[in-house]
């Protein structure tokens, strides 16, 4: 089994115990589903969405494994009870909407996507900065810059390849599949 959600992980491993190990089904192994491997960085969503960083301060941020990304046109209020829910977040917004990007640099988020190469107040970028926060200016629209990071496919990074080798190692019987 591969890629199990963690949710399922217990009920997967109860399976195995009642049922599959009955019928001497032999199982190679179980191996998670790993964040890590399968989100993307906010730099190949800089690159997917032909984006331009506008902060070289928060550079290191380009790095970040974003588990989801949040659009937001909503008043602040609003904005802030999903910015509340979520984790690893990018937001993605109007580059004139500095309410909405200082509400989220103050939640810190992964990155912030200005849609419509709309450069943001001075005082955003400042707040960024303080806290390495990247700032991309993306120069489609909201609808098009979504689509564009939808297609994203994140590969196994060179930095990863050791995981991905610790996974296998714990998580495989390698006897019974070299049998």
């Amino acid at each position: 089994f591969n890629k199990i959600d963690y949710d399922y992980k217990a009920r997967i491993e109860e399976l195995e115990e009642n049922h599959i190990k009955r019928y001497n089904i032999p199982i190679i192994g179980l191996i998670e589903k790993s964040l890590e491997l399968l989100s993307p960085r906010v730099s190949e969503l800089m690159e997917a969405i032909g984006g331009e960083l506008i902060n070289q301060s928060a550079i290191e941020g380009l790095n970040s494994i974003v588990e989801t990304y949040l659009i937001v046109a909503m008043n602040v209020q609003a904005a802030l009870k999903y910015l509340h829910s979520v984790k690893r977040v990018v937001v993605i917004t109007g580059g004139d909407r500095p309410d909405i990007a200082l509400a989220a640099i103050e939640e810190n988020v992964l990155a912030l996507i200005l849609t419509g190469f709309i450069q943001p107040d001075a005082k955003v970028i400042y707040a960024a900065n303080e806290k390495k926060i990247p700032i991309i200016l993306s120069p489609s629209d909201t609808y098009t810059t979504i689509r564009n990071m939808e297609r994203v496919r994140p590969g196994i990074q060179e930095e990863e390849i050791n995981l991905v080798l610790e996974l296998v190692k714990k998580h495989l019987d390698w006897d019974l599949l070299l049998k």
